[in-house]
């Protein structure tokens, strides 16, 4: 029995020195040129537009500062942690938000704080966005967004160190640090640069370096476009689609499925992390928000959220629920806003009711796992599972599925040696 429990311990004592190795030699790092390493999501996204480029807290005559971070608590409440979606943009000339502004709305402690506030209310991630069209220059980066108002002038360092300024507040950069890229694609910034592989590498590697751990890109497709060519080479973890208005389709929205379809078939990693959302851009034409409040009456929204919250499994995507979103400039939140919390059902409940109920029954918020994606030297996509803490979500530093799997098997081969060699 001594013999027996001896070899045992061997063989426990040559895994764990393998896999202890792995913690500083990850095996994904070893087999592969690049990897970005990233915890899953869950599935909770919610929209909510507060904060505008110039740091102005928008919605006034809505909420005040102290009442948003109530209503975020309470969408907590009813249905778990979540994520929060465009709440923060920076775009070019708009200028940055600073962390240390103070004075506005109900607000006693500085721009920081209430971001933070917000964060822990949520109890998810804040997602924010910095805009492609400072990098390769549009009209609706310009002071004055119009149709007819020429392009701005290009300029890479100033979208670089728009997203660098959002690092700056302290719930961005002790979270996740995930950065949406909004007008990624298409018609935007890769159809207006044609990047290749050697240029987005070099993008996202300038991102990296400033600290950014994770990519969301967004995209806005048109019906007509059903074949994405708009390659990240793997270093975003999530896409974001925009939705467009379709009277004609039984939601009232325009899913691009095969868009979805031809992306995830590419990228496959992008499987199960296409966030879909209603559109609400102020230039677009058909822009979703819009038609959304003004085209529906209560019963057609009621069908619209419904179906986009029903059909996430079949069509690959994971619906942003729009709570409060503007159709209009954020620096005044005009246009049309929906507020889902105050806007009634035919039954007297509010909308965000539906709204929480719908997330409960469709939307789970477990994170077991993290997707690391890593390209070769050739650029093809691999894409394996890191093991994470079941406490906080957070990967195990180097802690793979196949670091694990490769300890059993060279301790094993160990072992069978030193027998056959007594």
């Amino acid at each position: 029995m001594s013999v027996i429990m001896k070899r045992i311990r061997l063989l426990l004592t040559y895994y764990f020195l393998i896999v202890s190795l792995t913690f500083i030699f990850p095996l994904s790092s070893i087999s592969h040129g690049y990897a970005a390493t990233t915890t899953a999501l869950g599935t909770k996204f919610v929209e909510i537009r507060v904060i505008d480029s110039h740091g102005k807290y928008t919605p006034n005559s809505y909420y005040t500062a102290t009442e948003l971070v109530s209503l975020v608590s309470s969408i907590h409440q009813a249905v778990g942690s979540f994520n929060l979606v465009d709440i923060m943009e920076v775009a070019g000339n708009k200028g940055t938000p600073d962390p240390a502004a103070t004075g506005f709305s109900d607000w006693s402690g500085t721009l920081d704080s209430f971001v933070t506030a917000l964060k822990s209310a949520s109890g998810g991630e804040i997602l924010p966005e910095a805009d492609l069209d400072v990098y390769f220059g549009a009209n609706d980066v310009c002071s004055n967004p119009q149709p007819t108002v020429p392009a701005c002038p290009p300029c890479p360092s100033c979208f670089f160190n728009d997203a660098a300024s959002l690092l700056q507040f302290s719930a961005i950069a002790g979270g996740q640090r995930y950065l949406v890229l909004d007008s990624w694609a298409p018609g935007a910034f890769y159809t207006a640069l044609h990047p290749d592989q050697t240029f987005i590498q070099q993008f996202f590697g300038n991102l990296t370096s400033q600290g950014w751990r994770g990519f969301i890109v967004a995209t806005s497709p048109a019906k007509s476009t059903t074949n994405f060519a708009a390659y990240d080479y793997g270093n975003a973890q999530y896409a974001r689609i925009g939705m467009a208005f379709d009277p004609s389709s039984p939601s009232f929205f325009y899913v691009n499925e095969p868009y979805i379809n031809s992306m995830q078939s590419q990228e496959p990693y992008l499987m199960g992390h296409t966030l879909a959302v209603i559109e609400s851009q102020i230039l677009r034409q058909n822009s979703g928000i819009g038609h959304f409040i003004n085209d529906l009456n209560s019963a057609q929204e009621i069908t619209a959220l419904t179906d986009l919250a029903t059909n996430q499994q079949s069509g690959n995507y994971v619906f942003v629920y729009p709570v409060l979103v503007n159709q209009g400039p954020l620096s005044n939140y005009g246009g049309p806003v929906w507020d889902a919390n105050k806007a009634l059902q035919p039954n007297g409940q509010s909308f965000l009711n539906l709204i929480s109920s719908l997330m409960n029954q469709y939307n789970s918020n477990s994170i077991t796992s993290s997707s690391i994606v890593t390209t070769t030297s050739t650029g093809s996509v691999v894409a394996s599972s890191r093991v994470t803490s079941q406490l906080t979500g957070n990967p195990i530093p180097g802690f793979t599925v196949e670091s694990i799997l490769l300890g059993i098997l060279v301790a094993t081969l160990i072992f069978a040696y030193r027998r056959r060699q007594r």
